[in-house]
C-alpha cells in the first residue's frame, strides 16, 4: 500500500470495469464530509444519498460532472472506523476492488493521521423500512449499533457457513468479523453479468465465485459465512452516505444496494 506524505494511494483495476484506477485518501478537517474529488481537481461532491446514481451490483455516486462507481467498501471502512472527513482522490470511474474486501481500505486508513470525532449520530427512535418483495433492510431502535443479515439459501451459499449473522458494529468488530470478507457472486449468474457490462475485472483474487459445491476459489472461503459478512460491508458503505453513524439495528433480508440506497434516501429525508 503506497503510503505518500499526508496520504496514502490505493491502486488497482475496478471490478466491473475491468480498467485500472488510483485513489489518494488524505485528511480533511472536521465536518468536510466524505469528499470525492475527480483527477483534475475541478469537481468534487460529499458522498449522500440524495446523488446515488445506480445502484446495481454498486454503488455509483456523484454529479453530471464527475461521479464514482463501486464506493461501498471504502465507505463502510470510513464509517466503522469512524473516519468522517476524507479527501478522496479518484483518478479512473470505478474504485480499485484490491481483493474484494474492505481491508486495503482499513489498512490506507490506518496510515493516515485522520480526525475520529464523529458528528451526532442519527438516533433511530421508530423503525424505517423498505422493502422489494420479500427482501428487505430496516432500521429500527436498538441501544446501540447493530447488525443482523440473513441470506436465502441458494446454490452452496448453506455450505459456506450459517446464513444469519447478528454483531455489534465498533472498529474492532469490522475488523475482525467484517473487513476481511470479500464481494461474491454466483457462478451460475457469471456469463449474465458479464454481458450486462459487470464483472469485467472480476477474478479469484478479487471475487468469491460460489457454486452448488461451495466455492471454486483456491482456498476457499477466508471464515464461516463470508458472503454474508461482505453484504454487512456492502450495507455499511451505504448507510455511511448519511455522513454520520447511526443508532439503531439493522436489519437485512436479501438485500442488496438498492435496498440499502433506498433506506439511507428514506433516513435523508428525515434528517433534512
Amino acid at each position: 500500500m503506497p503510503v505518500s506524505g499526508a496520504g496514502a494511494s490505493v491502486s488497482g483495476v475496478g471490478v466491473h470495469s475491468g480498467l485500472p484506477a488510483t485513489v489518494h485518501l488524505e485528511p480533511a478537517p472536521r465536518g468536510s464530509g466524505l469528499r470525492f474529488v475527480s483527477r483534475d481537481g475541478d469537481h468534487s461532491f460529499v458522498a449522500r444519498p440524495d446523488l446515488v446514481l445506480g445502484a446495481t451490483m454498486q454503488t455509483s455516486l456523484g454529479t453530471d460532472a464527475f461521479s464514482v462507481s463501486t464506493a461501498e467498501h471504502l465507505l463502510a471502512a470510513c464509517s466503522a472506523l469512524g473516519v468522517w472527513d476524507l479527501t478522496v482522490r479518484v483518478d479512473g470511474d470505478e474504485l480499485p476492488i484490491g481483493d474484494g474486501s474492505a481491508q486495503p481500505w482499513v489498512t490506507a486508513l490506518d496510515s493516515l493521521a485522520v480526525s475520529t470525532a464523529s458528528p451526532a449520530p442519527f438516533v433511530v427512535t421508530e423503525p424505517i423500512e423498505v422493502r422489494e418483495g420479500d427482501r428487505l433492510a430496516r432500521l429500527e431502535p436498538a441501544d446501540g449499533c447493530f447488525v443482523s443479515c440473513s441470506l436465502s439459501p441458494r446454490e452452496g451459499l448453506g455450505l459456506l457457513g450459517p446464513l444469519t449473522v447478528e454483531l455489534s458494529v465498533s472498529p474492532d468488530t469490522f475488523r475482525r468479523d467484517l473487513a476481511w470478507a470479500r464481494t461474491w457472486a454466483f457462478a451460475a449468474d457469471a456469463e449474465r453479468l458479464l454481458a450486462a457490462g459487470y464483472g469485467a475485472g472480476a477474478t479469484l483474487e478479487n471475487t468469491l465465485l460460489v457454486t452448488a459445491d461451495g466455492v471454486s476459489n483456491p482456498g476457499g472461503v477466508r471464515g464461516p459465512s463470508e458472503p454474508v459478512r461482505h453484504k454487512v460491508v456492502d450495507a455499511l458503505g451505504d448507510l455511511a452516505l448519511l455522513g454520520r453513524p447511526f443508532v439503531g439495528r439493522l436489519v437485512l433480508v436479501d438485500s442488496g444496494h438498492s435496498l440499502h440506497t433506498a433506506l439511507a434516501q428514506a433516513v435523508w429525508a428525515q434528517m433534512k
